[in-house]
């Protein structure tokens, strides 16, 4: 059985660090989508996610990779 709270808590952090990040890069979505998905039409995906809208584990790793980034997950 999947954990809500949890689902919504790894979706908001997600969604704060990704802003964040593309923020810290002075990337518009559309260049983030480029730089992530190797298509700027896809800039919706990333406002999607900025918003906190659902993630897949394989999206989520996609763009982590592709900003040279990683995460750690405790759990409590």
């Amino acid at each position: 059985m999947e954990n809500t709270e949890t689902k919504t808590t790894v979706t908001t952090m997600f969604s704060t660090f990704l802003k964040e990040k593309r923020t810290a890069l002075d990337l518009t979505q559309k260049e983030m989508a480029l730089k992530i998905f190797e298509d700027e039409e896809k800039h919706r995906w990333i406002g999607d996610i900025e918003r906190g809208r659902g993630i897949t584990l394989a999206t989520m790793s996609k763009i982590l990779e592709n900003l040279d980034c990683t995460i750690t997950i405790h759990e409590n």
